[in-house]
């Protein structure tokens, strides 16, 4: 079974929220999931769980920035190949998409906490 999470950046806070204090069991509710968020808007940026594990077994989030064989890039959804993929810069503002077989590749950090990460290798 495919476990769906999510987590969120909080911009006005400049703090990632786990899934576990983003979402909450509401059994009142005919929507099983509520947020926990008490203004949910565009202070905050939902990422979802690729249900993906770097080579450390730490989880991959879309955003989260992976270190792979063939330099940095952001983890994205493709919808041309409906796939999760990353996003390398391959020369001054040029970038490509490319597909990981995510046996090689370990999460260094997010775009929101650590965007410098994708420009100083």
């Amino acid at each position: 079974m495919r476990e769906i999470k999510f987590r969120a950046w909080n911009e006005k806070e400049k703090k990632m929220i786990p899934h576990n204090r983003l979402f909450r069991l509401d059994t009142s509710n005919e929507l099983p999931f509520l947020p926990l968020l008490e203004k949910y808007n565009d202070d905050y940026q939902v990422m979802q769980f690729t249900g993906l594990k770097d080579r450390n077994g730490k989880e991959i989030y879309e955003g989260d920035i992976v270190d792979t064989n063939g330099g940095r890039g952001e983890v994205i959804w493709n919808e041309e190949l409906a796939a999760w993929g990353v996003k390398q810069m391959v020369s001054d503002h040029t970038w490509i998409d490319r597909l990981c077989d995510w046996t090689d590749e370990e999460v260094i950090g997010n775009i929101y906490e650590n965007p410098d990460y994708l420009t100083d290798e």
